[in-house]
């Protein structure tokens, strides 16, 4: 009874920390929105090949009427969204340039005023008269990218009176690729849902048809508060680790590896590695040592096609959670790592960052929230409840109000897949694959 009682007033403790988390985040800017601006940018290196006898008719179906002030609302909504400790330099440079393009000049000259040098040189590019500032090249290559940097480096160059011998070229060259691109990455999109729903349709009628019902067939050696108790010490471990790690690792990380998106992902794979072994340790002492031969925790190679299959299906769930989320909510934050994922240019970073989000991360959440905390409220709550509340509380833990409902689905069919399978192999497949995709469509979207 004691041990209960502390298990309940701790994960009081931890929860309330969770919820506190949850809810500052939606006074956060929502991560998915600024990939969504890239998107849009990508979007804009297309308009390079509007007037390509082989490209222009299927680049002027994909774009909108005018694609320039459609970002530029775009970016708008996201400049007024914006927190006010944020660095707005960029998206004011951005903003600035759009507007400009649409004829809004003194819009683009006032948002430029508060964007440090690189906006003194588009001031200096756009303003009237216009001027020339040093070095302007190398400023506006260093702070602009993709359309953006072509765009200014086009109209500095132009100013100066240089030719530009085989710029329009380099353009549509960089434009097919970036078509190639989004083409690949929207219709992978399109035909693995229209499979998922497939899937969905046929998962339903055979439960109809084999009038399959949600009778508990397995054994659960560990009762609820056994798996309470490991998952809430790994996320009192995750905490700790989360504050040794910045105030202690970060010092040595800054003497060591001076390119800064190759400390980031380090500190990243470190942090995580770090986590997935206390999550393993957790549950070797407290239930790989009372319960070695524990069935329910097998990892079987056969059935790992529902697992791919499982992948498919959640994603027409997923993105629909997705977009009710943006239609109810501001803000809500995200996971800072997709960003960096879209960002990094260093081979190695990505690699490790790679092993981090598509392996490392899978293995501790699978092993804790399917094999051990799912399972244990089976033994309390019928499965479907205990799906929903698995899955919930797996939404909850990633502290994103703009992740938690799409967060939530996908705990809740990894929890699915778990107990249509009795193994527990499929649902971490199913992660794997989920993360891995999602890790290589920001790869193939970044570098605008």
């Amino acid at each position: 009874m004691q041990r209960t009682n502390f298990v309940v007033v701790w994960t009081i403790l931890i929860a309330s920390l969770i919820l506190t988390s949850l809810l500052g985040s939606f006074l956060q800017p929502a991560r998915q929105k600024s990939l969504a601006l890239t998107t849009e940018d990508l979007q804009l290196q297309l308009l390079w090949l509007k007037d390509d006898p082989e490209y222009g008719s299927l680049v002027q179906k994909l774009l909108p009427e005018d694609p320039i002030a459609a970002t530029r609302d775009r970016y708008r909504e996201g400049y007024q969204e914006a927190g006010a400790k944020e660095d707005l330099t960029d998206l004011r440079l951005k903003l600035g340039l759009l507007a400009a393009k649409s004829g809004q000049t003194q819009q683009a000259l006032a948002l430029w005023a508060k964007a440090g040098t690189p906006g003194q040189v588009l001031t200096g590019l756009y303003g009237q008269p216009p001027h020339l500032l040093p070095n302007s090249e190398a400023i506006l290559r260093k702070a602009l990218q993709g359309w953006y940097q072509q765009e200014g480096l086009t109209d500095l160059y132009r100013l100066q009176g240089q030719a530009l011998p085989g710029r329009k070229a380099a353009q549509q060259e960089l434009a097919r690729h970036t078509l190639f691109r989004l083409v690949g990455v929207n219709g992978f999109q399109v035909v693995a849902t229209l499979l998922g729903l497939v899937l969905l349709i046929r998962e339903g009628w055979l439960w109809a048809a084999k009038k399959r019902t949600w009778k508990q067939s397995w054994s659960v050696p560990w009762t609820l508060t056994d798996a309470t108790l490991v998952v809430v010490g790994w996320l009192t471990a995750s905490f700790m680790l989360a504050f040794v790690l910045r105030d202690f690792g970060t010092p040595l990380l800054d003497r060591l590896i001076p390119a800064p998106d190759l400390k980031l992902a380090v500190f990243v794979f470190l942090s995580k590695a770090l986590d997935t072994l206390v999550a393993l340790a957790l549950f070797g002492w407290w239930i790989g040592r009372a319960h070695p031969r524990a069935e329910i925790l097998r990892l079987r190679v056969q059935g790992l096609s529902w697992g791919v299959g499982a992948y498919l299906a959640v994603l027409p769930l997923v993105w629909s959670a997705a977009l009710l989320t943006q239609g109810l909510v501001k803000g809500g934050g995200g996971n800072p790592l997709l960003s960096v994922i879209q960002q990094s240019q260093n081979p190695w970073a990505g690699v490790l960052l790679f092993v981090t989000v598509a392996l490392l991360a899978p293995i501790s959440e699978e092993l804790l929230f399917r094999g051990l905390l799912f399972s244990g409220f089976t033994t309390v709550m019928s499965a479907p409840w205990a799906m929903v509340a698995s899955g919930f509380i797996f939404g909850a833990i990633h502290q994103s109000a703009a992740e938690f409902l799409p967060l939530s689905v996908l705990g809740i069919v990894l929890a699915y897949s778990y107990y249509r399978t009795r193994n527990l192999a499929v649902p971490l497949l199913l992660h794997i694959c989920f993360n891995s995709v999602t890790f290589g469509t920001l790869l193939l979207l970044g570098g605008a």
